[in-house]
């Protein structure tokens, strides 16, 4: 298993240069890549893996066919300019899209999906940190 380290800006400040470290986990599943971050000095045991991916593994799909749906949807206007990715951040309700002039794709739908699958995460025994 490889989770590189990635440095990620602790605040959205443009004069702020301090970074912090995560270990980046990326997860391939039905046509959509999840990229999950952890603390650099998180254990990645064999159990937690195996747990981890039965987890997302009932989850990526329900995400992905939403996703899909929502993407192919055809757009009157926005028709050249496809959504390529999203990011959500539920600790600060930050929202990145590819294509910043379609924020309708981030519909409330997708936002109850994504807070369910989060909150099936942290109450899962099988996924605390160790």
């Amino acid at each position: 298993m490889f989770a590189p380290l990635v440095y990620l800006k602790k605040s959205t400040d443009v004069n702020d240069t301090e970074l912090e470290a995560y270990r980046m986990f990326v997860y391939l599943g039905y046509k959509t890549m999840t990229v999950l971050l952890f603390k650099p000095d998180f254990d990645f045991t064999h159990a937690f893996l195996t747990s981890l991916n039965a987890h997302l593994s009932r989850q990526v799909p329900i995400l992905s066919q939403l996703l899909d749906q929502i993407v192919t949807r055809p757009q009157a206007t926005q028709s050249d300019d496809p959504l390529r990715f999203f990011y959500f951040s539920r600790m600060n309700l930050a929202i990145k899209l590819s294509n910043l002039s379609a924020k309708d794709v981030f519909t409330l739908d997708l936002k109850l999906i994504l807070c369910q699958l989060h909150q099936q995460f942290v109450e899962d025994p099988d996924c605390l940190e160790q």
